[in-house]
């Protein structure tokens, strides 16, 4: 018998899919989480084992942990699960960024394989220029230095600023999660808008395509949802658009499943073929945390 005829072609292996920002959280940690303390119904444990049957339902491979408190103890201890789950691809943490001793910090966290970056979490903080001030200025550079990416919790009165503070550093990885958190269920749409288009015409931002039934009324619809999706993806492309969950703060706004399942259908009503989808779904999250 030839080898042609012993050797089958190998079956297309699909790609890696990610939920690129998920949290774990015991509410007996005391940990100061704001989404927590506004909604009673999350001051419970999120876990490793609560979330993978829902990753499994949806075909997604790894999760990338997000930080929920302000705390590099939380973020020590995220990465302690980390070390113990081997489908968590990272842990963004938190660090501040106005701290002398940042880059100290960031070399005692990044000493852990897991870590992957941190996020700045700009709706806890009153200033909105926070971002594009010279203190702030200072700890980006630092991340830049370390090669750590920079998530961005940011609502629309914040996409100016960052526009100033990114626009000349191209060289920081910076993520703005949930879309940039438009106000979906008032319909509103020009203060978010040409914001959010032209922070990804003028840099190298990515952002994450999360969050948005959050913002939308609790009767959502995937047609509620469609021109956000459809104006993230024509402003940033696939390659720097980032599928996630932000489980499990979804489960209160239809979970993980149904937001899983219409943004699948919000891609296809897009239009994007097989190669752009595994961008979104995988491909940009491993180029951004280094995965």
């Amino acid at each position: 018998m030839s080898d042609s005829a012993v050797r089958q072609p190998s079956a297309p292996q699909r790609p890696p899919v990610v939920d690129a920002h998920v949290h774990f959280w015991d509410a007996a940690r005391g940990d100061d989480i704001l989404v927590m303390r506004r909604f009673p119904n999350l001051r419970r444990r999120a876990t490793p084992a609560d979330l993978r049957p829902l990753l499994d339902a949806s075909l997604i491979d790894r999760a990338v942990i997000v930080q929920a408190a302000p705390s590099t103890d939380e973020t020590r201890y995220l990465l302690s699960i980390a070390r113990e789950v081997d489908w968590i691809a990272g842990v963004v943490g938190w660090v501040d960024l106005h701290d002398a001793d940042v880059g100290a910090v960031l070399a005692e966290l990044a000493a852990n394989p897991r870590f992957r970056g941190v996020r700045a979490m700009l709706h806890r903080i009153a200033e909105p220029d926070w971002i594009a001030d010279a203190a702030t200025a200072r700890g980006l550079a630092t991340l830049a230095r370390h090669d750590v990416t920079l998530d961005v919790t940011a609502a629309p009165h914040h996409l100016e600023p960052l526009l100033r503070a990114f626009r000349g550093l191209p060289e920081l990885r910076v993520v703005v999660d949930h879309g940039g958190t438009p106000a979906i269920a008032a319909r509103a749409w020009d203060d978010w808008a040409p914001r959010i288009a032209a922070l990804a015409r003028d840099t190298s931002v990515r952002c994450k395509l999360s969050g948005l039934v959050e913002e939308a009324a609790p009767d959502w619809t995937l047609e509620d949802l469609l021109p956000y999706a459809d104006h993230l993806l024509h402003c940033f492309g696939p390659a720097r658009i980032i599928a996630a969950s932000n489980w499990p703060v979804v489960e209160l706004a239809g979970g993980h499943r149904r937001w899983w399942t219409t943004m699948l259908a919000l891609l296809d009503r897009i239009g994007l073929d097989a190669e752009e989808r595994a961008q979104v779904l995988g491909g940009t999250a491993a180029t951004t945390y280094r995965i």
